[in-house]
């Protein structure tokens, strides 16, 4: 019926020189609605100035909203990978704008009353905007030169995970791809550990280094630390050899990939964050901001929170989420804003070794990780 091909149809929508879609028609069929209502049959006047639409009129702009339609189902059927590009980008790049301008009055926000003038979203929207916009600047700015967005809007949409950001993604790819940096930062939890047992040596006093060496026994045992525990660890996080201050370059790196700092983000992102001369001020940087999350996560109830808001908590701190009931999740979020809210900023070094702490022993993450 219609003798396009598919490469002219992909060019024609990715280039912005798309088909009229249904949109158009709803948006068309919304506006003749409005004027079939200031119209109609008679019933109300037709405002001063303006003629009376006829039922000719009416009809041939029905046929044409209905042609349309039509049009766009049959170049769907024709073409579906076209279309559902079409779809992904624009509904994607319309998200991202929003977003974008969201962070901004955000960033002024921050500027003038702090972060603890934002809500829990807020915070969150604070924490993942910076990471997805260096995520998918490298797309957004070569399709800007001419005719490039044939060429990387499709490349982008087959490598998702590493040219776009959540904005574009589907449901199911942003839980596998949390899924997947979920796993990877899994795999840092026994260097993380070993370089923690490597300094148990410098622990003082004794009080503390017992306390340290029970919590080292519940995690080689397969259990978990309770948060008395892992808050009688305080004192060597604060001041101690646990510090962010006296933490060398190779463990500020592992620190960087076990914490939430390095949850979803792009390896860019990363490398930037973990650089030894700046790596701690960074981590602290973080770590006060999640920080912030976790009292803002406390004030306004972890049971309130939906299924798809405890998921991104989860995954952020460092629990895989799948297959666990809601309670379960809402149980292990209080547990560890139990720990965050009894740390200060001095021992955000602690709050950053969280996800080993809490995570390291948990089934969902053992099942990830062998």
């Amino acid at each position: 019926m219609y003798h396009l091909s598919s490469r002219t149809v992909l060019s024609r929508l990715v280039a912005g020189l798309h088909y009229p879609s249904a949109h158009h028609g709803n948006l068309l069929s919304s506006h003749a609605g409005k004027r079939c209502l200031q119209t109609g049959l008679g019933h109300t006047a037709a405002p001063e100035g303006r003629r009376p639409v006829t039922r000719l009129q009416k009809y041939v702009f029905g046929r044409y909203v209905e042609y349309l339609q039509r049009f766009q189902r049959a170049l769907e059927n024709e073409f579906p990978t076209a279309f559902r590009l079409y779809r992904v980008f624009s509904v994607g790049v319309k998200d991202f704008a929003r977003d974008v301008k969201s962070f901004a009055l955000l960033a002024r926000k921050v500027h003038g009353l702090g972060l603890r003038s934002l809500s829990r979203r807020e915070l969150e929207l604070y924490f993942q905007m910076p990471r997805d916009m260096r995520a998918v600047a490298p797309v957004l700015l070569v399709a800007a030169l001419p005719l490039a967005q044939n060429v990387v809007f499709p490349l982008a949409y087959l490598f998702p995970r590493q040219l776009l950001c959540r904005h574009f993604w589907s449901l199911q790819q942003r839980s596998d791809f949390a899924l997947y940096e979920h796993k990877r930062r899994l795999a840092h939890h026994l260097s993380a550990f070993r370089h923690l047992q490597a300094r148990r040596h410098l622990v003082t006093p004794e009080s503390a280094r017992l306390s340290l060496k029970h919590v080292f026994t519940l995690l080689g045992s397969g259990q978990v630390p309770c948060s008395a525990d892992i808050l009688a660890l305080r004192p060597i996080f604060e001041g101690g050899p646990f510090s962010l201050e006296r933490l060398s370059a190779v463990q500020v790196l592992t620190v960087c990939a076990v914490s939430p700092c390095s949850a979803p983000a792009a390896e860019a992102a990363r490398s930037e964050l973990c650089s030894p001369f700046c790596g701690g001020r960074r981590l602290r940087e973080h770590g006060e901001l999640l920080r912030h999350m976790d009292r803002a996560m406390l004030a306004e109830g972890v049971t309130a929170m939906s299924q798809e808001e405890l998921y991104y908590a989860c995954f952020l701190r460092g629990l895989n989420p799948q297959n666990l009931p809601h309670e379960q999740l809402a149980w292990w979020l209080s547990e560890w804003a139990t720990v965050s809210a009894s740390i200060e900023p001095a021992a955000v070094s602690l709050l950053l070794h969280c996800p080993l702490l809490l995570g390291y022993n948990q089934p969902t993450n053992w099942q990830l990780r062998y």
